[in-house]
């Protein structure tokens, strides 16, 4: 018994717990026996802490794959960036913006010639749609319009069997009330002077139609903005920079053309 005590000192002192985790001692020693009891009796508590380490490594390889994961999700979602931010690099066209911009003024400036400040004006009447032919065509591909003196237009009628149609659409021209005469193929329309208080309300109306147009400008602005901060990625900083001075150029631009055509309409109707 002395010399078995003395031998589990040993292994447990010198070797340690791990000589015990080994493959189980086999021996017929009667001496030996209590060791190999010994060896079963401690080898599942040692076991547990292999199979925690296990787990843990395990836990940490499947952080270490989860870090990867995420990664890689964040390179995918970068490239996808980078690949929208260069199709809106190629969407972006800054002659398109300004011919857009540009139509805002010149749609208002043809608004204008609709507003009769008391002087006869052709334009006032050559863009009017007329239903000629089963189609909606405008009043100059079917007639001519001519100025004599500064209250009266004439308009001569290619063909006198459109020239009912020609005399409804230049009664129901907007914001005007011309009372048109026809005598055969020619329509007299008479353009009368407005009286202060009509001058007033056309005044009012030149600058409302004006406000429009810039707010449409505005939009117009707004749009492309976000398209060129939407091509960050694609083109860089100094390049967006670069765009939206040139958005904001185009935009001053426009808005100060609205503004001189809208000054100037306002000043043919005050003037007297």
């Amino acid at each position: 018994k002395k010399k078995i005590i003395m031998f589990r000192r040993l292994l447990t002192v010198r070797l340690g717990r791990r000589c015990v985790a080994r493959r189980p001692l086999r021996c017929s020693s009667p001496l030996l026996r209590p060791l190999q009891r010994l060896q079963t009796t401690l080898s599942p508590s040692l076991s547990r802490p292999l199979s925690s380490a296990a787990a843990a490594s395990a836990a940490a390889a499947a952080r270490k794959q989860g870090r990867g994961g995420s990664k890689t999700q964040k390179s995918k979602a970068t490239s996808e960036d980078k690949a929208q931010a260069a199709k809106a690099a190629e969407a972006f066209d800054e002659e398109v913006l300004e011919l857009e911009m540009q139509e805002c003024v010149e749609a208002l400036q043809r608004g204008f010639t609709f507003i009769r400040a008391g002087r006869a004006s052709p334009e006032q009447l050559e863009d009017l749609s007329v239903d000629a032919y089963g189609a909606m065509m405008p009043l100059k591909s079917v007639a001519q319009v001519s100025q004599r003196g500064a209250q009266l237009l004439v308009v001569n009628v290619h063909d006198e069997t459109l020239a009912g149609e020609v005399e409804k659409a230049i009664r129901a021209a907007p914001g005007v009330d011309f009372n048109p005469q026809r005598e055969g193929k020619a329509i007299h329309v008479p353009v009368p002077k407005p009286s202060k208080e009509m001058r007033a309300e056309l005044a009012k109306s030149v600058l409302k139609r004006a406000e429009k147009a810039k707010a449409r400008v505005r939009s117009l602005r707004r749009d492309a903005l976000e398209q060129v901060k939407a091509m960050k990625d694609a083109v860089g900083d100094d390049a967006v920079f670069k765009i939206e001075k040139v958005v904001q150029k185009l935009t001053d631009d426009a808005i100060q053309a609205i503004q001189d055509a809208a000054v100037a309409k306002e000043k043919e109707i005050t003037t007297v």
